[in-house]
């Protein structure tokens, strides 16, 4: 119902605009009856704008959240608590994150149970933030971020594709942004909820996997961060920029700025994934299949 009366309204607003020009074409005191038109859009807008969210409504969406993700969490939550002693129990960011390699990792925890219930080790030898700072100063921090940075963007610029999806997301959204010209700060402020944890979850996210690379040079960590990448371009193609209208100028040619992101990874799945086929057959007949 409210999208057939949105669309009504906006037909409305049409049918309005439409009759103010050609009252303004066809009189001989254009300025004053230009001045009633834009008079008559401005009422138009007024009363066919759309409602906005109310504070009710944003508070009930968060709670919905909020209490599907404890429910589907919980089972994990109550079983690390009971076998752990910490509900939000895990090796990688309990302990490991705190190690500089590997074999750290195996001559410490991981080498006194920490899988099967609270390591076996002395409270001073429990790794933690602060145990780390004890014997690594701001430089080796530094360094070791540095490198994980130059490390994790080789892998994946070796990897088949993902950071280019990811790249080619994120220039089409500041693309679509500087050309269609919309508030990008209005926009933002009027809901910012989606944007705030699209950047907080991909900055934490990917400064974990940086930190990470020294333990465990893997990208399955990294996976994690890419199709959030992805949502966010998309959402911001759809929020922050007039992404339903086409362009004017000389890009008025091109298709609506929403189309973009699929046109361009169609595009590029046509191409990749015969060449990910290709390149599984060939790995699979030259291991003997």
């Amino acid at each position: 119902m409210e999208s057939a009366k949105a669309g009504s309204d906006g037909h409305g607003l049409a049918r309005g605009r439409r009759a103010a020009q050609r009252l303004v074409e066809n009189t001989p005191c254009p300025v004053v009856l230009d001045e009633a038109a834009v008079a008559t859009e401005a009422l138009l807008r007024k009363h066919t704008a759309r409602p906005s969210h109310s504070l009710a409504r944003r508070v009930a969406c968060l709670s919905v959240f909020l209490g599907s993700f404890a429910t589907l969490t919980s089972p994990y939550l109550a079983q690390n608590a009971q076998r752990f002693g910490h509900s939000t129990y895990n090796v990688n960011t309990s302990f490991y994150i705190y190690y500089d390699n590997w074999g750290e990792v195996q001559h410490g925890t991981a080498g006194h149970g920490d899988r099967q219930g609270w390591p076996d080790l002395a409270p001073k030898d429990i790794p933690s933030w602060s145990w780390y700072r004890k014997t690594h100063p701001w430089s080796e921090i530094r360094a070791r971020l540095e490198k994980g940075v130059t490390k994790d963007l080789e892998n994946a610029s070796k990897a088949w594709g993902f950071l280019r999806y990811a790249c080619i997301g994120v220039f089409l959204l500041v693309l679509a942004v500087a050309v269609t010209k919309r508030p990008v700060l209005r926009a933002v402020l009027r809901s910012p909820g989606p944007l705030v944890f699209s950047a907080t979850t991909i900055a934490g996210l990917g400064v974990g996997c940086i930190w990470f690379y020294s333990v465990h040079p893997g990208l399955r960590f990294m996976l994690i961060v890419y199709p959030l990448v992805l949502f966010a371009a998309a959402y911001g193609i759809e929020h922050l920029a007039c992404a339903s209208q086409g362009l004017t100028g000389y890009l008025r040619k091109l298709p609506a700025p929403r189309l973009w992101l699929p046109l361009s990874f169609g595009l590029m799945l046509v191409y990749d994934i015969p060449a990910i086929v290709m390149q599984l057959v060939t790995t699979q007949v030259s291991a003997g299949w």
